[in-house]
Formats: structure tokens, sequence, C-alpha cells
């Protein structure tokens, strides 16, 4: 579609062209005519002029001259050629000279000055005008002009009366050459002619129609060939800059749609990486996304980030990708520029060539990148990129793609440790930092299924502190929370495995032990109520007693019960175990057997 347009457009040119060619040639033909007519005229009539020139400065008197004198006057002008003629006619019409006639024609040639031209140039100075000559037979364009000859010698005025003797014998003489049988009969005109003419006389050229004709043919053929050829170029050059402007579009298409397919492509890898980044539940997942997707985006640049820890006074690298990065893994924020400006920084531009003291591991020609990855107003880490390519700058598409990239990571992190945070407060004990009641209940549910399909033990222990509730009667509140934080510290030590310990509530807990058969069960709660005795504990100075604990047990597939009956059955041995005397572990099954 667009080189049909194109084709449409680039041909335009051609199509006006042709048309102003179409419109002048019209034009042309209808003014060439006139055109040439009056150029030819002119041209004649400057002619005239060197003509009538010569003629007074030479004060010739063509009644002075024979008609062989006059004819080889006409003949010897620099101006006559083959096809221009000259004649000389009298004021009275006579026609006294023709370079075209015969002595005979122009004796028994009409009188002049009916014909234009000569009444014309006798009444203006000047006629022009285009008629058949019947001496010659064909049409011819005539111009003619008047001149005065003054010359006192001779006696000639507009009105003197000739009896000049030498006049009368160079008359006599030009007669005797006559034909004998008009002699007398020809003496007697010419006496009668010169015995008073005045000296005006008319010059007259003339040049054949059809050597205009020619010449308009000539001029035709001239102009209609430069149209042909200025046609032929100008559709030759469409023609070629049509083929090149194709070419051209047709290669900026494909440069066009290559990049549009890589915007493309590196949109729906961005919109990937932030689908799988919002779905991540912890940074080890996220780790996983960006190692995949990143090298996708970039290309082969080694990146990663670093993380920001709680304490705000070091960053860690915690994800990289490509390659494992070389530089520093773990740094203050006063060592990265891009932090200390608040923007990105680039180690290589224009003006300044500086790296960050965490980069000083890398060889000084690379060029490294730092963006800062912010959400929520507050900088979560650090976005590293470093190029190994010394001789091309980074360029501005990349870095866009690089300030796009971190703006997902730094929104992705941000969200990961609120979830973080907030699964914290949801899962654990704000007093111990023990799992709740609640991620016991999810973890028992998971472990029970996995032990369930794996046909594999899963051991539960519900725990209680003995006389805890006159513990604090004696000593505070503050004196038992702090009991309770230290028997969960102990606690959380003493588990192996995948053994979960948890605050249920109060002085009560439980641990969740996968993998763990009867008698490892009841060493391990043995062993609880080892530690707990031998522990003692000081507060402000004051000893806080003796501590004890017991145990209530329960095992799965020994007891095949659902999670649910499981916890009753510990519940019920745990009582068990403070009826026997507190400070000792009793097993379910030995209350079912009995």
């Amino acid at each position: 579609m667009a080189n049909r347009s194109v084709s449409k457009v680039q041909f335009l040119p051609a199509i006006a062209l042709a048309t102003s060619f179409i419109i002048g040639g019209i034009f042309y033909e209808k003014t060439l005519d006139n055109w040439l007519i009056e150029t030819v005229s002119g041209y004649t009539l400057g002619l005239l002029k060197d003509v009538e020139h010569e003629i007074e400065e030479k004060k010739i008197h063509f009644y002075d001259l024979s008609p062989d004198e006059i004819d080889l006057f006409l003949n010897s002008l620099s101006q006559s050629s083959s096809e221009q003629r000259f004649s000389v006619i009298h004021e009275s019409g006579k026609l006294l000279g023709d370079s075209k006639l015969t002595k005979h024609e122009i004796r028994h040639a009409e009188n002049q000055t009916k014909h234009l031209e000569v009444a014309a140039a006798l009444n203006q100075g000047k006629g022009i005008a285009e008629r058949f000559s019947a001496s010659s037979n064909q049409d011819y364009l005539y111009v003619a002009i008047s001149l005065e000859i003054e010359d006192e010698e001779h006696g000639h005025g507009k009105s003197s009366v000739s009896g000049d003797k030498t006049s009368q014998e160079h008359v006599h003489q030009r007669d005797i050459l006559e034909h004998e049988e008009h002699e007398e009969h020809e003496e007697h005109e010419e006496h009668e002619e010169h015995e008073e003419h005045s000296s005006v006389y008319v010059l007259r050229g003339a040049l054949p129609i059809t050597s205009l004709h020619s010449m308009a043919t000539e001029l035709r053929f001239i102009v209609y060939l430069l149209m042909l050829c200025s046609m032929a170029v100008l559709i030759a050059s469409s023609w070629f800059s049509h083929r090149r402007i194709v070419k051209v579009i047709n290669q900026e298409r494909l440069l066009q749609e290559g990049r549009i397919q890589k915007s493309t492509r590196e949109i729906e890898l961005l919109r990937q990486l932030a689908n799988m980044l919002a779905a991540c539940k912890n940074l080890s997942e996220a780790q996983m996304v960006v190692k995949d997707i990143a090298p996708r985006i970039l290309g082969d640049i080694n990146g990663c980030v670093s993380i920001m820890r709680e304490s705000r006074n070091l960053l860690e690298v915690e994800i990289d990708w490509v390659e494992a990065w070389p530089a520093a893994k773990t740094f203050s924020p006063q060592d990265c520029w891009a932090l200390r400006k608040g923007r990105f920084h680039l180690s290589r531009e224009k003006n300044h060539n500086l790296s960050c003291s965490h980069m000083s591991e890398l060889k000084p020609e690379y060029t490294t990148m730092c963006i800062p990855l912010t959400a929520h107003g507050n900088t979560v880490g650090v976005f590293h990129l470093y190029f190994t390519d010394t001789q091309t700058p980074v360029s501005k598409n990349i870095q866009q793609l690089a300030f796009t990239l971190a703006e997902h990571l730094g929104l992705a992190l941000a969200n990961l440790r609120l979830q973080e945070k907030l699964r914290s407060q949801a899962m654990r004990d704000p007093l111990t930092g023990l799992y709740n009641r609640r991620f016991f209940e999810s973890k028992l549910e998971r472990e029970w299924s996995s032990a369930h399909q794996s046909h594999s033990s899963l051991s539960m222990l519900m725990l209680d502190l003995d006389h805890f509730k006159r513990f604090n009667d004696n000593f505070g509140h503050d004196a038992g929370d702090y009991v309770l934080k230290e028997v969960a510290s102990l606690l959380n030590d003493s588990m192996k495995g995948s053994a979960v310990v948890c605050r249920l509530g109060g002085e009560e807990f439980g641990v969740i032990s996968p993998n763990t058969p009867e008698e490892s069960a009841i060493t391990l709660a043995n062993s609880i109520i080892s530690k707990v005795h031998e522990l003692h504990l000081e507060m402000r100075g004051m000893s806080l007693g003796q501590l004890g604990i017991s145990v209530g047990i329960s095992t799965y597939p020994d007891l095949d019960l659902a999670e649910s009956e499981l916890v009753k059955v510990a519940d019920k041995a745990l009582y068990e175990a403070k009826e026997r005397g507190r400070a000792q572990a009793v097993h379910a099954r030995e209350m079912m057997e009995k």
C-alpha cells in the first residue's frame, strides 16, 4: 500500500510536466509564426538599415545607375543571400532594381505603390507585409523602409527639373542598349521621367515564406526534442528515484518492524517480569525469576541487585545473573555514588570517569552503572550493571531498559520485604519470636498430609511450663515474659532437622517434628525437660528459681489419627504428665494401651 502511494506521488511531477508541455505546445504553436515573423522582420529591418547607411554614405542615386549597375550593387551587398531578396523602388512606384528579377521583369513590373509594404514605408517610414509574388510564384515576407538622398551636385530635390546634359547623355547611352524598334519610345519615356523626379526611394527586403516555415519547423523540432528529452529524463529520474525511495522505505520499514518487534518483546518481558515478581513469596523465588528474565531483556550484560539491610548501614548482593558478580558482595552506602547522589551513576561519561568504590575489583576500562532501587519513598537496594565492551558507549535504549527494570525490581523487593514483615507479624509470636498457633495449624496440616502420602512418621509434642501462674504471681509479669523468651530460645535451639517449635498461647508450646518415630520423639521430649530443669535464670540480680516443663506426645502413623486428633491426644498426654507429677513426658499410646 505504501509503495503504491509513493509510486503515485512520485510520478506526479512527470504528469504535471507533461500537462505543462501540452499547454505550452498549444501556446507555442499559436505564437510561433507571429513571433517568427516579428523576429525575421526585425532582422530584415536591421539589414535594410545597414544597406541604407551604406547608400547614404556613398550617396548613390539609383536614377543615375543603369539596371545592370543596380543589380550589381544589390548582388554585391554583404547582407544579400541566396534567399534574401532586395529591391529598390522609386517614390513614384517604379521598380528600379531587384536582386531576384531579370531586367525585363524589372522593366515591366507593375507600380509598387499599390503594395502594402511600399505604401506603408512611404507614409510611415517602414512597412511589413506577407503576400504572394507573381514574378517568383511564391509567398514572401516583405519589409520596406523609405530613404531620401539629398545631393546638391546632382540638383535633385523633391521638385527639381532635370535638364542636365550629362544626365541626358547617360540616359541616351542606356537606351541604345535596348531593342532598336523601342528606341525612340524608350528615349521619349526616359526623357519625361528625368525631367522631374524626387530623391526619395524605398528599399525593400523579402524572404520566402517557405524559409520561415522551414525555420519554424526546425524550431518546432528543437523545442519538441527538448520537451521529449526533458520528459524522458524526468521519467527516468522519477523511475530511478522511485526505485531508490522504495528501497529506502523498505529498508526503513524492515528496521522499524525490527524495532517494533524488539520493543514489543521487551514490553512483554517486562510485563512478565512484573507479574512473576508480584507472584514471588520470598527473595529466593525473586532471584530465580530475575536470573531467568533479566538476561532476556538486557542481553549478555552482567548485573546484580544488592539489598539494603534493616540496619541501613550495609548492602549485600542477593541477586545476580549471567555470571557470578565479580565486584564486592557487601559494601557501605557511602561506597556507591548512586546512593550518595540519589540518582543513577554511570562510571564513564563524556565529562567524567568515576567508578564507585565497591566496583574497584573490576577492570578500570569497564563501564559500570548503578541505579538506586526506591519504593514507597525508601531505598531498598541498588541495581548494578557492568559492560565489558570498552569501545561502544552505553546506549540510551539500554539505559532506559535498565531504568525500567530497576523500577520493577525496586517495587518487587519492597513488596517482598513488606510481605515478609506482614507474614512474620501474622505467623510469629511478637514476644518470643516463635511461630504462633496459626502457623502451627497450617504447618501441621501440610506435614500430616506429606506423612500420610509418604507413609513416614510425624510426631507431635505439646509442652507446658509447670506452675507458671504461680511464678507470675511471685515474680511479676515482666519476669514471666523474660522466662518465656528464654524457654523459647532454648526450645528453638533444641530443634533438629525440620522440626518446628511454636507458641500456642500463654506458657503452652507445640513442636511438629516430621520423620520422627515414637522413640526419637520421647528422646527429644526428655532432652527438653532436662534442659529446662537445668536452666537457671536471674533478673535484676535476683534468682527466678528452678523451672519445670511437662510434655505430651503423639506419633503418626503409630496412632492412625487425623491431624486434629493428634493434637487432642497429645493434649491428653500432657494432662496425664501433669497428673503424674509434672516435669515428665507421656506418650499418648501409653494411655490408649491402658
